[in-house]
């Protein structure tokens, strides 16, 4: 039900949405396209963001001294890169599944943060929305933002977009991964 309410308006047209909205969406389909939990969402920055020459496929990669969950409990090494495709290559030229393209929406958040100056020359690929900010998000600040695409998108629901599957913010990593 998300998802048919993130590949229409008012989270499209992309370039035209607000930064609050774009925040939102990329937030919530990189966690949907990678099952990450928020403190490694929010270990992205954009130092280790990188993509294909056709935008085709996009790299991204934690702060070095981020230390995950796992790595904690299992001992395990570094972390590694997390790359996406495109959706183009599988859906062809469907637009309510390009509107859903994690690639298409973390390229076009990047640039708006840039272009409006949010980045405040800090590290992290996520930033507050809200103009003036001048801190870096907290960790809880991912978790708060995909709960609230949620809430959104079951305001703005009709009762056939109502009529789709229920998900929590804490269900989207298992979902990732279904």
């Amino acid at each position: 039900m998300v998802l048919s309410i993130l590949s229409k308006a008012p989270f499209e047209p992309i370039k035209s949405i607000s930064m609050k909205e774009l925040t939102f969406k990329t937030v919530f389909l990189l966690a949907l396209a990678t099952g990450k939990r928020r403190s490694e969402l929010h270990a992205l920055t954009r130092k280790g963001l990188s993509w294909s020459s056709d935008k085709s496929k996009i790299t991204l990669r934690v702060s070095p001294t981020f230390v995950a969950k796992t790595q904690l409990v299992c001992g395990s090494g570094s972390i590694q890169p997390i790359s996406l495709c495109s959706l183009n290559d599988f859906v062809g030229d469907l637009p309510d599944e390009l509107n859903l393209c994690p690639v298409r929406s973390i390229l076009t958040y990047y640039k708006r943060v840039k272009s409006e100056g949010l980045s405040l020359d800090k590290d992290k690929l996520f930033v507050s929305y809200k103009p003036g900010y001048k801190s870096e998000i907290a960790l809880p600040t991912i978790s708060s933002w995909i709960k609230k695409t949620i809430v959104l998108a079951y305001q703005l629901a009709n009762n056939e977009d109502l009529n789709l599957v229920k998900v929590k913010a804490h269900q989207v990593r298992s979902v990732a991964t279904s």
